[in-house]
This record gives structure tokens, C-alpha cells and sequence, in this order.
């Protein structure tokens, strides 16, 4: 034992070797999805009991489900091997569903998305909006750090 191990940065030896190419791919992780109509947004919905409230919301906001029918050229392989009748709703794995949205709904949410955003942050943070804060005083010094004072608080005799 009295023979000191020689010990290597692990990290110049096996660094090559440990680098692996990225394989990561957006469309690997994309579920299925024929390319939307014209005026239409596509969009899978989690259903189910866990899921009751998302897809009532959605459905409230005008998401219809998807049937295979809708789209016989993409789901041509499935409904001619019978396995769904063209009036059934696109599913996937059980707990999702396919569904789509007339595009100006869609552009209309994000919009007021988007505004509802922007009317949060100018809240929490004044000097994005200053003229949205009432009798701000506008000046080079207004985004300046506050003056800090010369005097001190003593206490007791001194």
C-alpha cells in the first residue's frame, strides 16, 4: 500500500470519449398530426378523468375534436385497415385527442394573451410604462438610483 496511485483529471482522459453527438430532434418528440387546413389550428388535448377541467376549457373556448374522416388522405392506412370508424375522434394513447380551432379564434386568444401580459408587467415594473403611473415626474435622474443622505441616525448619547 505504500505505492501512491496515480490519479488523472477524469475529465482531459474521457472528455472525447464522453462527448456524444446531440441527437435530440423536435419532430422525435412531435406527436402525429396531419398538416392543419386552411384557417384551422391543430392541437392535441389531454382528456380524461384527470383532465375533465382542461378539456371542458377547451372546449368552452371552441376546440372541436378532430375525426379520422376529417382527414381520410392522412389516416388512410388506419381506416382502411378498419381498426376506427371515420367518425371517431383522433386519439392518441388514449388521453389525448386531436382538436382543432378556426385560426382567428386562435390569433384572437394570443392577442388577448399577449395584452393581458403586458398590462402585468407594466404593473409589477413602472418604469416600463412611465406615463401609466400618475404623477411621475419625468427627468434624465427619473431612472436614477434614489440620493442617498449624508446623515445618520445616532441613538443613545452620541
Amino acid at each position: 500500500m505504500s505505492t501512491a496511485t496515480k490519479r488523472n483529471d477524469r475529465e482531459t482522459e474521457s472528455r472525447a470519449s464522453a462527448e456524444r453527438d446531440d441527437y435530440y430532434s423536435s419532430t422525435l418528440d412531435a406527436l402525429p398530426t396531419p398538416p392543419a387546413k386552411d384557417g384551422e389550428v391543430l392541437r392535441h388535448v389531454a382528456v380524461g378523468k384527470e383532465n375533465e377541467r382542461t378539456e371542458h376549457k377547451r372546449r368552452i373556448e371552441g376546440w372541436v375534436p378532430v375525426k379520422y374522416g376529417d382527414y381520410p388522405e392522412y389516416y388512410r392506412h388506419i381506416l382502411e385497415a378498419e381498426t376506427v370508424k371515420p367518425d371517431d375522434a383522433v386519439r392518441y394513447r388514449h388521453d389525448l385527442v386531436l382538436m382543432r380551432l378556426p385560426k382567428a379564434i386562435a390569433e384572437r386568444a394570443q392577442d388577448r394573451i399577449r395584452r393581458r401580459t403586458e398590462s402585468a408587467m407594466d404593473a409589477a415594473d413602472p418604469r416600463r410604462n412611465l406615463n401609466a403611473v400618475p404623477g411621475l415626474v419625468l427627468t434624465d435622474n427619473s431612472r436614477a438610483d434614489p440620493p442617498t443622505s449624508s446623515r445618520r441616525a445616532t441613538f443613545g448619547s452620541g
